[in-house]
């Protein structure tokens, strides 16, 4: 079957294209190459003037199924939108790479699988190395950056219309919600150019059906990554219309990336929520995104081999005391630097004492607490640079309220 456009050839060809354009901005390097030797290529997109450690990274994968060239054109339309001046101010605070091809051999033969007739979406199985040289490429580059977001973008070859993404739902209730709530704002983005969306897909985290051993899942249990599978039409509309809704989809999800809210007092991703709620929440322990990356997947797998059991806050607040406990099953045989619990309070109590383990803690930015207080919230986040314990490990807030609560 012929190939489409854009061929694997017009790929490469553009990828140069545009690491000639701006070299300080836009760098291709080959990650690997396919079953039958042809280069992956890999664009790293990125302000060179701000340092990585002040940068969340989001990673970009398209034409996993060499078949689905809206996957190739929707990615290099990605590329092509963050050099323009709408696009490179996220570039201040983001590194974005992007593999527009995964499967070249696919690519060069319109089809589905790569060259070994292997489904390289479903090459990434949990705890093994991935079964196909362009996974482990692509596997390689999420493990040397350990993104903050991550999206496998594809087309729909059948020619059904399908704009939608898959969103995972693993042991992170909090971050599934938000997720959700940020596939619905991408669906609008498309919506508002007159592309019709159906229903997100969720999948969970169950071996054996459809959608495991993908890379959406695997950077979902191993660093809590916000993660999609992007949908779009393909063969309905022309390919310049299935390219602006997908783009539409993608530059919503950049612009994700630039915002902060409840679950984290800095811009990014919401990946740092690792487990809890709004009211009590268990968040990733670093000063900067780097820090916090690491960090960060350390706590994910200490949560995926059962070592961290629980998260919650504890209910009622008895005689005014707010606690969030963290239950262990065992030690964590390779901790992180340490924590942050997260707790929300009533705008109107006076913080009386804050204790871990029953040891005193003081306002501090490394090994203590900070109160971030608004007309209408008060925030309290402890940053604990300290080894948690097997059992319970509760972070305690006692406060005055000018109130009594309700009983009958």
């Amino acid at each position: 079957m012929p190939a489409t456009k854009p061929t694997y050839d017009e790929v490469m060809s553009e990828c140069h294209a545009l690491a000639r354009q701006v070299p300080g901005y836009c760098k291709l390097e080959e990650i690997g190459k396919s079953f039958e030797g042809r280069p992956i290529p890999l664009l790293t997109l990125t302000d060179p003037a701000v340092p990585l450690a002040e940068k969340s990274v989001a990673f970009f994968t398209g034409g996993t199924h060499g078949g689905e060239e809206v996957g190739r054109a929707a990615t290099l339309a990605l590329a092509r939108w963050l050099l323009t001046s709408e696009g490179a101010q996220h570039l201040r605070t983001q590194v974005v790479l992007i593999c527009p091809c995964l499967s070249p051999d696919g690519a060069i033969r319109n089809s589905y699988h790569n060259a070994q007739d292997i489904n390289i979406y479903t090459a990434f199985p949990l705890d093994a190395e991935p079964t196909t040289p362009e996974a482990k490429a692509a596997y390689a580059i999420a493990r040397q950056w350990t993104p903050d977001c991550y999206a496998d973008v594809h087309g729909l070859a059948g020619g059904a219309i399908g704009d939608s993404q898959y969103v995972p739902h693993g042991r992170n209730s909090g971050l599934f919600l938000m997720s959700l709530a940020i596939s619905h704002e991408m669906d609008a983005a498309a919506e508002a150019l007159g592309y019709a969306q159906r229903f997100c897909h969720v999948i969970l985290q169950r071996k054996g059906e459809q959608h495991q051993d993908s890379l959406f899942l695997r950077l979902l249990a191993e660093d809590n990554a916000l993660t999609y599978t992007v949908e779009t039409t393909e063969n309905v509309y022309p390919l310049d219309d299935s390219v602006r809704s997908a783009l539409a989809r993608l530059t919503t999800l950049i612009k994700v990336g630039d915002r902060a809210g409840w679950y984290q007092p800095y811009r990014g991703y919401p990946c740092d929520l690792l487990a809890g709620s709004p009211v009590g929440a268990l968040m990733t322990y670093g000063a900067d995104y780097q820090q916090r990356r690491a960090n960060r997947r350390k706590t994910s797998r200490a949560i995926l081999d059962g070592s961290i059991f629980t998260v919650a806050r504890l209910a009622g607040d008895p005689d005014h005391v707010a606690t969030v406990r963290v239950q262990l099953a065992k030690e964590i045989a390779d901790p992180p630097e340490g924590i942050v619990l997260q707790l929300r309070l009533d705008p109107r109590v006076r913080i009386k004492r804050v204790t871990f383990h029953g040891a005193e803690l003081h306002p501090c930015r490394t090994d203590g607490y900070q109160l971030d207080a608004g007309p209408n919230y008060l925030a309290l986040r402890a940053a604990l640079h300290r080894p948690l314990r097997a059992g319970e490990n509760d972070l305690r807030v006692e406060y005055d309220a000018p109130y009594v609560p309700h009983s009958d």
